[in-house]
């Protein structure tokens, strides 16, 4: 885990305690609409973070000029879902788990195995924001499919330790969203195509010179 994830994370806290929603943030918490709620600020506020505003405008009210990304958060304008629930998931959760009655490699196949589902879920609030529709999301998924795979399998060994799970829950959180920024970053910089415009053949003879006197 980064130390700039972590900082990340921990500046993303405080600004949570000294926003407007400090008054209620511990007795919402253990709810499970506030907790997803929770999760969906950390990823738009630190989009925020690295200039992607304009991911998070169409969805969510923002006050641009807050002092820090959360209190730029308002209220949303459309429905948000962090992660999706996954009957599939939950099947393999269960019928994975007893590989890890098997000695020295039982354990780390099924963080494996489990960790590549949780990872394919890490960006599912991008693709939101981005407006892809189900193929596109897939192909976008199977394209870093070994990245997702070893960020889940790494997020599953942290939010497994005892006390800290919530934490590293949160630095996991931080961690998809600095991801996306940076692939956001990435096709942004990308070269855009120049049109439909032909390329002259080089074997090609120039075309013929007409005069068209005034």
């Amino acid at each position: 885990m980064s130390s700039s994830m972590i900082l990340h994370t921990r500046d993303t806290l405080q600004s949570y305690r000294s926003s407007r929603y400090k008054d209620k943030y511990a007795a919402l918490w253990r709810s499970e609409s506030y907790y997803g709620r929770t999760l969906i600020n950390f990823v738009q506020a630190t989009l925020i973070n690295e200039d992607l505003e304009h991911l998070v405008a169409p969805h969510r009210l923002l006050f641009l000029d807050a002092p820090n990304s959360v209190k730029k958060l308002g209220k949303p304008t459309s429905a948000a879902v962090y992660q999706p629930w996954s009957l599939i998931q939950i099947v393999e959760l269960i019928v994975c788990l007893p590989l890890n009655l098997i000695p020295y490699f039982g354990t780390p196949a099924f963080i494996i195995i489990t960790g590549a589902r949780l990872g394919t879920f890490a960006h599912c609030r991008w693709f939101e924001l981005r407006g892809l529709n189900k193929r596109e999301r897939k192909l976008a998924i199977r394209s870093r499919s070994w990245e997702y795979t070893w960020f889940g399998s790494v997020a599953m060994i942290l939010e497994l330790i005892p006390v800290l799970s919530l934490f590293f829950l949160l630095t996991s959180t931080a961690g998809s969203a600095l991801w996306a920024a940076k692939l956001e970053q990435q096709v942004r910089i990308s070269p855009e195509p120049q049109g439909d415009i032909p390329e002259q053949d080089p074997d090609e003879p120039p075309p013929p010179y007409v005069d068209n006197p005034v």
